[in-house]
Order: C-alpha cells, then structure tokens, then sequence
C-alpha cells in the first residue's frame, strides 16, 4: 500500500511529468503573446521539455526562463527571418492557388506540387531551427544552414515531425482546451526524432569534459 503513495513510483513519475508538461505549455503560451518572440518561447520549451521532463533534471520554469532570456535576441531575429521569407514565398501563391488548386492540367499539378514541397521544407526549418537554438550557441546563418541540411537529409523524420506538427495543430484546433498541453507534448515526441542527431553534432572530448551531460541520455 506505501508503495502507492511512493513519489518515486512509476505512477507519479508521469503525473509529475505531465504536470510539468502543463506548466510549460502554459509559460509556452504567456511568452508567445507578443507573437516575435514565439520562436524564443519554443526554442526555451524544447529545451525545458528534454532536460526537465524527459531527463528528469532541473525544474520546469527555471530551464524555460533561463533558455528564453539565453536565446531572446537569436530567437527574435530568426522569427523574424522566417515571417518575411514565408509571406514573401506566399504572397505570389495567394492570388495563384484558386487557379492551380482546381487541378485541371499538368501545369496545376506540377504547381500544386512545388506549393506543397515549398510549404514542407519552410515548415521543416520552423521546427529544426529553434530546437537547434536550443542546444547550439552559433550564429543565425549556422542555426539556418544547419536547419535547412537536417530538413533534406533526414527526409523520412522530416515528414514525420511535419505530420506531427499538422495533426498537433488540428487537435488544438478542435479542442482549444488542449493548448495547455499540445505545445510541451509536441515537443517531447519530436525529441526522440531530433536527439539522436544532436548528440551526434557535439564533439566527442565536448561531451567527455562537460560539466553537466544530461543530453547524452537514452
């Protein structure tokens, strides 16, 4: 019967997880407001979301809070980026799609296509570029090229973290009341995709001499 009651138990191991996932979906949302600085809020989620509740190091706030002052001037201007060049990369398609969405020749297919890939590697950089900011301190055009190499060579985890981001999307979508814990749970699925590949970046003495290696988890 103690063993119920146990903190350290499986039982409320995933409660205090999914508390924390709560928490930082909320602070996720509050630092989002201002709309510029929601790649720093998402870049500061992630990290939260891996080291606090994947890692079960630190707390929750404290890691987000620390990650988005860290990152605020990077994230801000690699919002910004990234706003310009999808509305300037949009703007010609908004009066074109009604036309090549009908579908009715091959032009409209093969438009309908580069739309499609267009829309699928601008959102593959969106969800590469502001973990990346997370882990590495480079500079904008580094976390940019590094983003855009990892979105064509890993295509197959590419779609899969698109997919996850449409469907995430969708839920809040429906159900609003979600919001409160898609944002931390998108990024905790999408960390079992992107850890692998950012291990594999650090330098091998980096990681051997690093004060703290609570990256190099399972």
């Amino acid at each position: 019967m103690g063993k119920i009651f146990d903190p350290d138990n499986s039982f409320w191991s995933v409660v205090r997880k999914i508390l924390y996932m709560i928490v930082l979906s909320i602070a996720w949302c509050l630092c989002s407001i201002p709309l510029l600085t929601i790649g720093t809020s998402s870049s500061a989620l992630y990290y939260a979301v891996v080291k606090v509740v994947r890692r079960e190091r630190s707390y929750p706030l404290r890691e987000f809070f620390k990650a988005f002052k860290q990152n605020l001037k990077r994230g801000t201007i690699l919002t910004i980026i990234i706003v310009i060049v999808g509305s300037m990369s949009f703007a010609a398609d908004i009066m074109l799609g009604a036309t090549f969405f009908r579908l009715e020749t091959i032009a409209d297919y093969i438009l309908c296509a580069l739309f499609i890939l267009k829309v699928f590697i601008l959102l593959g950089v969106f969800c590469y570029v502001f973990p990346l900011l997370s882990r590495f301190d480079t500079t904008i055009l580094t976390l940019l090229e590094s983003a855009l190499f990892l979105c064509s060579r890993y295509l197959l985890r590419t779609i899969c973290i698109d997919i996850l981001f449409v469907v995430m999307v969708l839920v809040v979508k429906i159900e609003g009341i979600f919001i409160i814990i898609i944002p931390a749970l998108y990024c905790l699925l999408c960390s079992f995709l992107l850890e692998t590949l950012f291990v594999s970046c650090y330098d091998q003495q980096e990681v051997n001499e690093s004060v703290d290696t609570w990256f190099v988890g399972k």
